[in-house]
């Protein structure tokens, strides 16, 4: 049986800004010659006050995320592009993924890179069993109403950085439907609701 969980896990430039609650995200992660990413990463992140709480605060209910560095790797070759272009994107070579305006969609398990500049939101929304990496290569998504990145629904996700790639996650100032003392961050996934 399928359990709705949240996000399982993330590189270790996901899980800090989490944890810091910031909304600035950039770094790098070592890639192999055959467009595999290595496990190394290295980041850095921009602590701000959030809804006025501090960094411990803002912190205090995150849990520990387990990488597998299995979920870090990934092949060039079999990746579906995205190209982030403004207020929308254009997929290239692959499915698993729709564009609705602004909004960028994982659909299936499978390796998705996002790469240029997006005001909007990318979306996993997956049913299906299976890991979904999605790989920053020189991206930098701004949410406009809600978290850069949200996930909705995945069996499993990883989001991994391009070698040599500087990459960018900026939540909205507020969020549409948002209770007044929620939190935004730069990434969400579900429980809790954003």
């Amino acid at each position: 049986m399928r359990i709705r969980r949240p996000l399982a896990t993330l590189t270790a430039a996901a899980a800090a800004a989490a944890l810091a609650g910031c909304s600035l995200l950039s770094g790098t992660a070592a890639t192999e010659s055959d467009g595999t990413a290595a496990t190394t990463a290295t980041t850095t992140v921009a602590s701000t006050a959030v809804a006025g709480l501090t960094p411990d605060e803002a912190r205090a209910d995150n849990t520990d995320v387990a990488v597998d560095d299995a979920d870090l790797a990934w092949d060039a070759a079999s990746a579906v592009a995205v190209a982030l272009d403004g207020d929308t994107a254009t997929v290239t070579d692959g499915s698993g993924v729709t564009v609705d305006g602004a909004t960028v969609t994982v659909t299936a398990p499978g390796t998705y890179v996002l790469s240029g500049t997006l005001e909007g939101q990318v979306v996993v929304d997956s049913a299906a069993e299976g890991l979904v990496q999605l790989v920053l290569d020189g991206a930098e998504v701004t949410g406009t109403t809600n978290a850069a990145v949200d996930v909705q629904d995945a069996d499993r996700v990883a989001v991994v950085l391009a070698d040599g790639s500087a990459n960018t996650l900026t939540d909205a100032e507020t969020y549409s439907g948002q209770a007044p003392t929620a939190s935004p961050t730069a990434r969400c996934s579900r429980p809790p609701t954003c």
